[in-house]
């Protein structure tokens, strides 16, 4: 990733290292060649930090970049990642609040989000602790209510904090979650596949899947007071959030996505190696 980089200047954050300690990989993701500078640490004010740094550069006037507003097309369909993208990028209301723990499955969802309406945007997976989307949307809803909440939530990662869904029926927060449901721990796929010496057993696979039993989040979101509906085509699943984005308070979308999870392993290792 920083391979292209000939400095890294770090604003309130330390040197980037990766995720988990690998056999035969450097900890330390800083390329040879590589300038690092500090401008502000954690201990600093770094907003005021940034805006002395705007004031002595005279930039406050620069027109900063902007993504131009693209609709998407309207999906139909397998229910894939890239058709839920669609679908958010159709749909998503100014001035939203997206929170991320799509994990594998959100690579190609969030794709064609970039162009949907203006919105804010949480990732929740910090250092890549997983179980953290739900309630990051908990704590959004109730720091905004004025605002539509949408998480993406990844199966797997979900099961962690489910109860959550108690919490956002409780405070009848205003969000509509989705979960991309695979039936499996696919992330895990990517750490086996990092770690591992060889092929994997199918004992070891057959850890890492949800499949026995298949989780059934409809059951689990009405058991906690949150209405859910359970989607397994594109069409589906865009008459969905198009209701839940409609409706005040907590909805639950459980999407069962058509996905080849192969190639997004591939991606994940390749770049992991070559950083």
């Amino acid at each position: 990733f920083f391979a292209e980089y000939e400095q890294i200047i770090l604003v309130g954050a330390l040197p980037p290292v990766s995720t988990f300690a690998y056999q035969h990989a450097s900890m330390h993701k800083v390329p040879e060649g590589c300038q690092l500078w500090s401008f502000a640490t954690a201990d600093h004010d770094v907003p005021a930090a940034l805006a002395d740094l705007v004031s002595a550069l005279a930039a406050g006037s620069a027109t900063p970049s902007r993504v131009p507003r693209v609709v998407a097309d309207k999906p139909a369909g397998e229910l894939t990642p890239k058709a839920m993208g669609q679908s958010v990028n159709l749909l998503l209301p100014e001035n939203a609040i997206v929170v991320d723990e799509g994990a594998t499955a959100g690579m190609d969802l969030f794709a064609e989000t970039v162009t949907a309406a203006q919105h804010d945007y949480l990732y929740a997976i910090p250092g890549a602790a997983i179980g953290g989307g739900l309630p990051v949307a908990l704590g959004a809803a109730i720091a905004c209510p004025d605002r539509k909440v949408l998480v993406l939530q990844a199966d797997g990662s979900g099961m962690y904090t489910n109860q959550a869904l108690w919490s956002m029926a409780h405070e009848d927060c205003d969000i509509t979650v989705v979960i991309l449901k695979n039936d499996s721990y696919a992330i895990l796929n990517v750490e086996l596949a990092r770690v591992r010496e060889g092929e994997a057993t199918p004992k070891m696979l057959s850890m890492l899947e949800l499949n026995r039993p298949s989780i059934d989040w409809v059951r689990i979101a009405e058991g906690m007071g949150v209405p859910a509906v359970a989607t397994a085509t594109a069409e589906e699943f865009h008459t969905a959030l198009e209701q839940a984005l409609a409706h005040k308070g907590p909805r639950l979308i459980e999407a069962t996505i058509v996905q080849n999870l192969q190639p997004v392993v591939d991606l994940i290792l390749s770049q992991s190696r070559s950083a």
